[in-house]
């Protein structure tokens, strides 16, 4: 790694010979005098400023830049006395610049633009979420609902037509995964998240991790010189209360920026389900019903401070404790295959889990030059504690042998996640490429302890029969290094190309059977992205990139985790990361139509089967199970009906072959899938204060592997008011109206047909209130953490 680390620099510090080119001219007045301190500014399409200068006493600047297309701006005491766009190929020389000079300040001019709810870049798409009513007073879970290419199912997110991808929060990617993952995102408010970016081909410079895609979930920013407080609240009535009470605070003031949030939680929530499993000599006929309820508290503290003109540091931390209590009734009926009842089993217990996460950040970003060279540096740490608790009670009525026994069960588990990592990245635009490069390395701890004790009892005393410990120790140490160019020419052709590099090392060992595997690999990770402007309304543009998906730390884990005593999880020790190599192309007319469509193959796909070990047991164990071929079509459209009223629709659709290289299942599976999704937006008053959205959700029957599931949809109806110049918002949401939104589906493996039906709670009302104060003529910029390719995968 060190050798990796010394490239980078050699590689960094030797591509400062190039050079930039060069804009330069002189500032005058209407009578031909030179114009001194004014600011002359580079800006790119953004109105961001990426290179700024002083003009002289004799009026004279000079500016050097990578070439492309900028808007050119002289200021001065707050004005702007001249402005020209142009397309900056080579060194310029523009001569004498006329400008008026002013000397009243002038008075403070607000533009009204309705920002878009959607938007098309080259490489993602942007799902503004202030400007979604559905999404007002929710949290981050409710706003990647009804973003488009985003499906939101039980205990997982993914990406339309892409098993898996990952998350994260202001380019800092989240360490959990599964139902950690959900109860983190809850912690988010929607309030506070400016916008959501749906990455689809990540280019090299982000982690190799994840299936085919990263969500990246932006929060809002607090204006230069300013101060910023909120308060928020929201209540929600489904089967039972859940309300959510917290504050932020952003300040921003010369060199010190400061952001600050905090949030207490407490959730209620019903799950059913009615599964059946059908065997070749029987069949259960299953009620389960699961009452949660919940408590977390979360908040994070950034500080980022401009050390020097050059330096800045900065720091972060984000920590949540969360504590949760299920209580479940499960009912399970054993048929013959002549259908008389066999056995009847009776099980009822609570789960206790405590989770404790906490993220650490240390940042140092310096400029190098003017020229838009330089480096940032990033040291994270990572810590995750969870302790779980599940005993329960199963009657058991055996009506053949004419017999009943009771029995009492222990489950416990405690995993300690400990991930730390160093990455430096490298930015150095030259004038034929915008060349960025970079190093990481991360090591990763997990300690897992299970215990499990089965008690018969017989005349009221527990008599133990069986009992399960194991010790579970999982490391993997990981090393990166990327490059990637970026080139524009012919003011059409955009091209980026990129290599990532991980070398990866990884031991698990479980005790006390001491089964002990280890992994060592090199693994190289290509993307390419070019993109074509045919005129100013239409873009194509093809992605291509190779990706990784490691085995979630829970996936990996052996021990037996028993949900009642007929079910029972566990992971796979030699489970092996999955291969996949996607191609995308897509095409945009006037960021209001979107056409793409994707091409995946997968190797050594993995994921859950669900199968009978004996007449009394069902397991839901991990494989590599498949290889995969899978393709899609993404069509989406957003414009105005009516000046009150605004439409956005989206539709998906893909195709998929498996390959199966399981004994448990079929040699081949196939299917079609898709979905559709509609965002009605209506101003009710002029002011357009008042705001109505309507959103409609289907989800086609599809069939992915073994897995096949019928349609099912949503209709949500929400309401936004803004009072006292929009510092109070109120909204009110009408979800799921109709109680239609219903997992129902079958999995079909070699020996087993499993049915499920589950509905999770999803019809409710929730009103929320939010008041922004402070002053806000007096930003706080999110930073990018280290931690990469240990996302999606902590439990």
């Amino acid at each position: 790694m060190i050798r990796i680390i010394v490239i980078a620099y050699l590689l960094f510090f030797n591509s400062l010979l190039f050079a930039q080119v060069k804009v330069k001219g002189k500032l005058i007045d209407a009578k031909n005098r030179p114009i001194e301190l004014a600011e002359v500014l580079i800006l790119d399409k953004d109105s961001v400023a990426i290179k700024s200068e002083i003009s002289s006493s004799n009026g004279d600047f000079t500016l050097y830049a990578e070439a492309g297309s900028y808007l050119l701006q002289v200021k001065q005491a707050g004005n702007i006395l001249w402005a020209q766009k142009m397309n900056i190929i080579h060194d310029i020389d523009l001569g004498n610049i006329e400008v008026f000079e002013t000397k009243e300040k002038l008075s403070e001019v607000v533009i009204k633009t309705k920002k878009k709810i959607l938007e098309r870049k080259v490489d993602r798409l942007i799902f503004s979420v202030e400007n979604s009513v559905s999404a007002a007073g929710g949290d981050a879970i409710d706003a990647l609902r009804i973003t488009p290419s985003i499906k939101v199912q039980e205990d997982q997110i993914a990406m339309i037509g892409k098993k898996t991808m990952s998350v994260m929060v202001d380019d800092r990617l989240i360490q959990l995964s599964g139902e950690d993952l959900i109860t983190f995102l809850k912690t988010i408010q929607s309030d506070n998240i400016k916008s959501i970016e749906v990455i689809t081909t990540p280019p090299a410079k982000y982690d190799a991790e994840g299936n085919s895609g990263i969500v990246n979930i932006l929060l809002k920013k607090a204006k230069k010189n300013s101060w910023l407080g909120t308060f928020r609240n929201a209540s929600v009535l489904a089967s039972n209360f859940s309300g959510t009470t917290g504050g932020d605070f952003l300040y921003q003031k010369d060199k010190l920026d400061i952001s600050t949030s905090i949030s207490g939680t407490i959730r209620k929530n019903v799950n059913t389900n009615s599964p059946n499993a059908y065997f070749t000599e029987e069949t259960w006929n299953q009620e389960v019903y699961t009452r949660s309820s919940s408590k977390n508290i979360s908040g994070n503290f950034q500080i980022n401070y401009q050390l020097t003109p050059k330096t800045k540091i900065g720091a972060f931390y984000n920590g949540f404790n969360f504590s949760g209590d299920d209580y479940q009734r499960n009912k399970n009926l054993m048929y013959s295959t002549s259908d008389d009842l066999t056995k009847y089993y009776h099980s009822t217990g609570d789960s206790n889990i405590k989770s404790y996460n906490n993220t650490a950040n240390l940042n140092l970003t310096h400029k190098l030059d003017t020229l838009g060279k330089q480096i940032s540096v990033d040291i994270d740490y990572f810590k995750r504690n969870q302790n779980k608790d599940n005993p329960f009670y199963t009657i058991n009525e055996d009506y053949k042998n004419s017999e009943v026994t009771n029995y009492y069960t222990y489950n416990s588990g405690n995993q300690i996640i400990d991930n730390f990592s160093f990455k430096a990245d490298f930015d150095a635009p030259y004038s034929w490429a915008n060349l960025n490069y970079g190093a990481k390395i991360s090591f990763t701890k997990t300690k897992n302890d299970a215990l499990g004790d089965f008690y018969e009892i017989i005349s009221g005393e527990n008599q133990l029969y069986l009992n399960q410990i194991n010790d579970f120790e999982y490391v993997e140490n990981n090393q990166a290094f990327y490059i990637s160019a970026q080139h524009k020419f012919q003011k059409k052709w955009d091209i980026k190309l990129g290599l990532r590099a991980e070398a990866t090392y990884t031991k698990g060992t479980s005790e006390p059977e001491n089964l002990v595997n280890t992994n060592n690999y090199i693994k190289f990770f290509p993307s390419a992205f070019i993109s074509y402007n045919l005129n100013s309304s239409n873009n194509f543009n093809i992605n291509y990139s190779r990706r990784i998906q490691r085995p979630a730390y829970w996936e990996l884990n052996p021990a037996r985790w028993y949900t009642n005593l007929n079910f029972i999880n566990y992971g796979n020790p030699f489970l092996q990361p999955s291969f996949s190599h996607n191609i995308e192309l897509n095409h945009s007319y006037k960021n209001k139509l979107n056409s793409g469509l994707w091409f995946s193959i997968t190797k050594a796909e993995s994921g859950q089967l669900t199968i009978n070990q004996d007449e009394n047991t069902i397991l839901s164990i991990r494989e590599n199970f498949a290889n995969t071929l899978s393709a899609g079509w993404t069509e989406y459209f957003s414009f105005n009906v009516f000046p009150w009223w605004s439409l956005t629709n989206s539709l998906n659709v893909f195709y998929a072959e498996n390959s199966s290289t399981s004994i448990y299942l079929k040699s081949y599976y196939s299917g079609w899938g898709g979905d559709i999704n509609s965002i009605s937006t209506f101003s009710l008053n002029k002011e357009k204060t008042f705001n109505a959205e309507l959103t409609y959700f289907y989800d086609f029957p599809n069939k992915y592997a073994y897995d096949t599931r019928e349609g099912r949809s949503y209709l949500n109806l929400g309401f936004k008011y803004g009072m006292l110049n929009k510092k109070l918002q109120m909204n009110l949401l009408f979800r799921d109206l109709f109680r239609s939104y219903k997992t129902v589906g079958t999995r079909n493996t070699q020996t087993t047909l499993y049915t499920f039906n589950i509905y999770n709670d999803s019809q409710s009302v929730r009103f929320s209130i939010n008041y922004t104060f402070g002053n806000k003529s007096i930003n706080v910029s999110k930073r990018q953490g280290g931690n990469t390719e240990e996302s999606n995968r902590a439990n």
